[in-house]
């Protein structure tokens, strides 16, 4: 959590999912919450790995499981980083698309 008790959010998605998610974060912005998500916090020519590998530093992790999602190399990883934790089970957000 930062220091005005917002949690640390990462959103785990597939980019084919975008319109989905869009939706998601702008209702997450209205009240107050910055999810953490790659297309926002990824600087350009950065290491995509050292990126989701910050699945395991946040608070929750919002995953927006859909056909695509299930398909991506990136979100399983994504998901195999999460599952390292003994406590994964009290971070994990589901939204099934």
């Amino acid at each position: 959590m930062d220091n005005k008790g917002t949690p640390a959010i990462f959103l785990s998605y597939a980019r084919k999912d975008d319109a989905y998610v869009n939706i998601i974060d702008i209702d997450f912005m209205a009240i107050g919450i910055r999810l953490n998500r790659d297309i926002l916090d990824i600087p350009y020519k950065s290491d995509i790995n050292e990126y989701m590998n910050q699945i395991m530093k946040s608070d929750y992790v919002l995953i927006m499981i859909s056909d695509a999602f299930l398909k991506s190399k990136y979100s399983r990883y994504e998901v195999l980083q999460l599952l390292k934790l003994p406590d994964f089970l009290h971070r994990i957000l589901p939204v099934v698309l």
